[in-house]
């Protein structure tokens, strides 16, 4: 039959549906169109018949005789095209309609004017008023949820019926299905059933490869059975935007196996699919509540699947056939979701069995995903009995490459009350050391519950949102919120932990640190972390003192970070970087770059404390801290572009003699220091540090050069708008070219040469500094004519920060009244 002009020139490839491309027209079909059209117009043509596009340009032609015929084939109403015959005499009269135009195939297009359950259809071409006149065809908007009616054309509404005369049940129609059928009158009736497209669509490649390939039944019923389980695929890349876990239509699943092959039995309960007869049935529907799912019967030894997937949810054993002997097996693929092995996630019931149920068996066979729906899981110790607090867990990754996925905050896991233990534990590090590697945990909201958990003491009971033990590698902790942990957020605990990540973290309300990443034999490279915030850190005051926001060791390279809310009364640094061991070299230093660290004015806080070598930081900011903005007590680090502002101190490079390190041989470039009520810059018993273009404003003091420090450069940049700009008690310290830092002066005093004796000189240097008694140079300028006297000694006798004083001897006086010479003051401050 030829194609309608609607499906040749249709806008997109399949009708209706624009992601599936522009559709180019065939010219063949245009042809074979036209010529069906153009043969059809000439026979009516020649029968004496009329055509007018529009029922007004009919009526408009009255000159032709009673009884003549014409059609009009498109006018704008559809009720208006058909067959009429002329009544009355030529140029009189008028037309009348009298039949519906011969189409015996009309096509429908469901726009979604309607709903899923009333559709709403328009066509071109008006419906015939006769019953099964014409073969009427429809694309389907939307899935239905219930029996069916369609409006077409304007006309009352009529049911859709199955072609057994049924309503049509929930799930029958899909999203962009084609349906066939005719009008009966009363009804609309399709000519066939079809089975739920979303399954057919993945289904009949698959089935129908199957059926060739292996030529037996037995191959058409695996297909057609595997096929129709692809609704339990869970794609990891996309799985924020896969919730569900179960079938639309189990109904169509039956029937799709069924139409291919395939036999499937219905059962309700794991129970019934145990007793089932595997000699009879070898595929089944499961429809228990969480656990739904098909399953087909696979002979083989299945003893340690069995025996390992206690909460049977992907393996059931058979009651009458030994373990060793065969298995129920789901069909699925991707990963496993934990409402298949019992979790229910409703706050309430307890799902840490069922998850870990799932987390074993996808370790055990070798890795793979575990996916949580939306929800909330209520988690309690998995672990009661452990001779260690740190193995107090709920959720345990003990193999490598598992991947709890969680559906960002819609995925809550909740720490019972009392159940005091690490929510989510990788690896263990005591009593017996286990590690993991390629393990990501990702999309979840962690609540500690941290009110109704026992509190920590100085050296136990310290249970984290998430852990990692020594020696884990490749783990991945990304896109997670964590809250009102009874320890850390994240606690990287604590050695050899390397190529790991942490990414896209939010961690607040934490009685320890936000996130703590130890290194106690500084030996650890390659790890990340980006895009991390932590607040309100620190709360737990009775045994702990001195925690950090974000706590770092050796081999972190971390990014964009952000730490606020000092106000927990243990809370001391936003962020903090140190040695394992004191005074090491670390294996791969860390860096940080793009933070920002804020405060209220806490007292006795630190924004950002460095005690490592090596250490990099750059393009940070540390606003309103009571306490230093940035203070460093180790050696060899690079500073670039970091700002101090509003804070006590700015930035502060000292000796730790009890732990024999000292801030030495420091670079450092584009520094600000402003409006700290302090000093800008303190320097306390350090040596060779260089700083270059500092802008240090409106600070208390701009720079404290303290006693002890040795080889201090100050190059370039600012000092200006300070109460005090700089005091130096340090050893061969220089400055040059600081703005509003005048370090170099030449001022001229006149002094009487007519009288012998010692003459005492005063200069106001005018400096920013004090310069010392060999900065200074003094010279005489002759600027009389007398040539009759001569002096002794020329010297610089004093300096303060205000005035160089000097003396100078006249042996033989001028004779001529009056007589002087200029004596010339150079200095030159800090020029070493």
């Amino acid at each position: 039959m030829v194609d309608l002009a609607s499906m040749i020139f249709r806008d997109f490839e399949t009708d209706g549906v624009p992601a599936s491309g522009k559709h180019k027209p065939n010219k063949s079909k245009i042809r074979e169109w036209g010529a069906y059209l153009e043969g059809f117009i000439t026979a009516f043509l020649a029968g004496g018949g009329l055509i007018f596009d529009t029922r007004a340009n009919l009526f408009a032609a009255l000159a032709h005789p009673a009884n003549s015929q014409a059609w009009v084939i498109a006018d704008p109403t559809v009720a208006y095209s058909g067959i009429y015959r002329k009544l009355g005499a030529s140029g009189a009269g008028s037309w009348t309609r009298v039949a519906d135009l011969p189409y015996s195939f009309i096509r429908l297009n469901d726009a979604g004017a309607g709903t899923a359950n009333a559709i709403i259809a328009t066509s071109s071409i008006p419906l015939p008023g006769s019953a099964s006149a014409a073969l009427l065809v429809m694309n389907v908007f939307e899935a239905n949820s219930g029996p069916v009616t369609i409006a077409a054309n304007g006309a009352p509404a009529k049911p859709l019926k199955t072609s057994a005369g049924n309503d049509l049940a929930s799930g029958y129609l899909t999203a962009n299905m084609m349906l066939s059928f005719i009008d009966e009158g009363a009804n609309f009736r399709l000519l066939s059933d079809v089975a739920s497209a979303a399954i057919q669509a993945v289904a009949e490649a698959a089935a129908g490869a199957s059926i060739a390939a292996a030529g037996v039944a037995e191959g058409a019923r695996d297909a057609a059975v595997a096929a129709a389980a692809t609704f339990l695929v869970l794609d990891e890349d996309d799985f924020a935007s896969n919730s569900a876990t179960r079938p639309p239509s189990q109904q169509s699943v039956k029937a799709y196996v069924a139409a291919n092959g395939g036999d499937i039995k219905e059962v309700a309960t794991r129970t019934a699919l145990k007793a089932l007869d595997t000699t009879k049935d070898t595929s089944a529907l499961l429809t228990e509540a969480g656990r739904e799912g098909v399953f087909v019967w696979k002979a083989g030894n299945y003893s340690t699947q069995i025996a390992t997937d206690t909460a049977e949810g992907v393996y059931v054993k058979a009651n009458a056939v030994a373990s060793a002997s065969g298995s129920w097996v789901r069909v699925f693929s991707g990963p496993v979701s934990v409402e298949w092995f019992g979790a229910v996630l409703d706050g309430v019931t307890d799902c840490t069995a069922a998850i870990n149920a799932a987390v074993i068996l996808q370790g055990t066979l070798g890795g793979g995903g575990v996916w949580f729906p939306e929800g909330t899981a209520l988690l309690s110790d998995s672990n009661p009995g452990a001779v260690n607090w740190d193995n107090n867990r709920a959720i345990y990754v003990g193999h490598s490459g598992v991947h709890l996925i969680g559906n960002g905050k819609k995925t809550k896991l909740l720490l019972a009350n009392l159940a005091d233990c690490h929510v989510i534990q990788m690896g263990q590090r005591v009593t017996s050391v286990v590690t993991v590697s390629d393990v990501k945990v990702s999309g979840f909201e962690i609540d500690g519950n941290k009110a109704n958990l026992t509190p920590p003491t100085e050296l136990s009971d310290h249970w984290s949102g998430v852990t990692v033990s020594s020696g884990c590698n490749r783990i991945q902790i990304e896109d997670m919120v964590i809250h009102d942990c009874q320890y850390y957020g994240i606690g990287m605990q604590r050695d050899n932990i390397n190529n790991s990540s942490i990414k896209r973290c939010e961690i607040y309300n934490t009685n320890a640190d936000g996130l703590d990443w130890k290194d106690d034999n500084d030996n650890t490279y390659g790890n990340v972390v980006e895009d991390v915030e932590v607040r309100n850190f620190g709360q737990h005051a009775a045994v702990l003192t001195g925690q950090a926001g974000i706590d770092l060791r050796s081999g972190v390279a971390a990014t964009r970070l952000k730490v606020s809310g000092f106000a927990g009364v243990s809370a001391s640094v936003g962020i903090r970087v140190q040695n394992g061991v004191p005074a090491a070299t670390p294996n791969q230093p860390t860096s940080i770059r793009d933070f920002i660290v804020r405060g209220n004015n806490e007292a006795n806080t630190q924004g950002v404390r460095v005690a490592t070598r090596y250490a990099k930081l750059s393009a940070g900011y540390v606003k309103s801290i009571g306490g230093d903005a940035y203070n460093m007590s180790d050696g060899d680090a690079r500073l670039s572009e970091l700002i101090a502002e509003g804070c006590i101190d700015g930035f502060r490079f000292w000796q730790n003699a009890g732990a024999s390190v000292e801030a030495d041989v420091a670079s450092m470039f584009g520094l600000i220091a402003r409006s700290n009520s302090g000093t800008g810059i303190i320097l306390d018993s350090v040596d060779e540090i260089t700083i270059l273009g500092a802008d240090v404003r409106g600070n208390g003091l701009g720079y404290d050069i303290r006693a002890g420090s040795t080889l201090i450069r100050i190059i370039g940049g600012s000092c200006a708008g300070n109460t005090a700009a700089m005091v130096n008690n340090g050893v061969s310290t220089m400055v040059r070219n600081v703005s509003g830092l005048r370090t170099r002066a030449k001022v001229n005093q006149n002094v009487d040469i007519a009288a012998t004796g010692i003459k005492s000189i005063t200069f106001a240097h005018g400096l920013g500094v004090t310069p010392s008694l060999s900065d200074v140079r003094l010279t005489m300028v002759r600027n009389t004519n007398v040539g009759d006297w001569s002096a002794g000694f020329l010297w610089a006798t004093a300096v303060d920060a205000t005035n160089v004083s000097a003396q100078m001897r006249v042996l033989t006086a001028s004779a001529t009244g009056g007589a002087t010479v200029t004596v010339t003051l150079d200095v030159d401050a800090l020029a070493h």
